[in-house]
């Protein structure tokens, strides 16, 4: 059971993680670097759902023996992914607290990485501009990352966003930060609960504001990447076709937009729905007709 609940965790987690890289779309990565990263995540997924099937087989097998062998144990559910991560953070203290200098006052100093001087102040309060794209805030929470400041800044962000319980942009923004977080540790138990704190930051966003795009987005990202056995597939959908719904209403075209309809496209034809799939990257391509990924999509006739 343990075996499993580790397992599915680093699923939940390395979902989050290929989220990451697939946001990058927008970065000036060329197209064979971003094909290599997803491959390698994808293949290291299919690793992981390989060795949760062979542990299902040989629960299957106990269930099905003598009277002798060990019980039989029923289906996991989610209950039991957030027990395991409970305890794990009850017995690991001191791993899942934050990085803090041994001097009170370190986080008022700027610290130096690489003979530059980064001021952590300075960079939370960038962070904090609702006006910042992803690219520019990805580029600060990787300085910070370099400087050894990301556990600092995490601290700094979370003061903020009970500050500001009213904003979804703060609390989509410390769900950005939980992922930058998450993207730092080993994969295991502590990867998932990264990725569901981060989870329940975007559930807090769109509480505030239902139509907070990257809330949203990364919401529905996030349970397209649930391990098969959750069933969370149909939910995905759901999210994005309410982001579809939402993009269109609001007349606007911004490039990220464009995600949407090559990641519903993409739910669809895992559903083996390849005509429905086929119409969503059409209409996609006709709304941002210079998306390459959505170019590749399309089936040339």
């Amino acid at each position: 059971m343990k075996n499993i609940i580790s397992i599915l965790v680093a699923l939940f987690a390395l979902g989050f993680a290929a989220f990451a890289v697939f946001k990058t779309s927008s970065d000036d990565r060329g197209a064979t670097v971003k094909a290599a990263e997803t491959l390698a995540l994808e293949q290291r997924l299919n690793s992981l759902e390989g060795k949760l099937t062979d542990c299902v087989k040989r629960l299957d097998d106990w269930k099905n023996a003598p009277a002798t062998a060990a019980p039989a144990v029923s289906r996991i559910s989610e209950g039991d992914i957030a027990s395991a991560v409970a305890k794990y953070v009850s017995e690991h203290p001191v791993e899942m607290q934050h990085s803090v200098a041994a001097d009170a006052s370190a986080t008022d100093k700027p610290k130096k990485k690489g003979g530059k001087t980064v001021d952590l102040a300075a960079q939370v309060a960038k962070l904090m501009d609702p006006q910042l794209n992803y690219n520019d805030r990805r580029a600060i929470f990787q300085q910070l990352a370099k400087a050894g400041l990301l556990d600092q800044a995490l601290e700094e962000l979370e003061k903020k966003t009970e500050e500001s319980k009213g904003s979804a942009d703060a609390q989509f923004l410390l769900g950005s930060a939980y992922i930058e977080k998450l993207q730092t540790v080993s994969d295991g138990p502590e990867k998932g609960v990264w990725a569901m704190k981060a989870d329940a930051m975007f559930d807090k966003a769109l509480e505030i504001d239902p139509n907070h795009w990257g809330s949203r987005f990364s919401k529905a990202i996030s349970l397209a990447f649930w391990p098969p056995i959750f069933g969370k597939q149909n939910e995905a959908i759901s999210q994005f076709e309410t982001l579809r719904k939402q993009q269109e209403e609001s007349g606007s075209s911004k490039p990220e937009f464009a995600q949407t309809y090559q990641f519903l496209g993409n739910l669809y034809q895992q559903q083996g729905k390849n005509d429905l799939a086929q119409q969503t990257w059409q209409k996609g391509s006709q709304l941002f007709p210079n998306d390459e990924g959505l170019k590749a999509k399309l089936v040339t006739k």
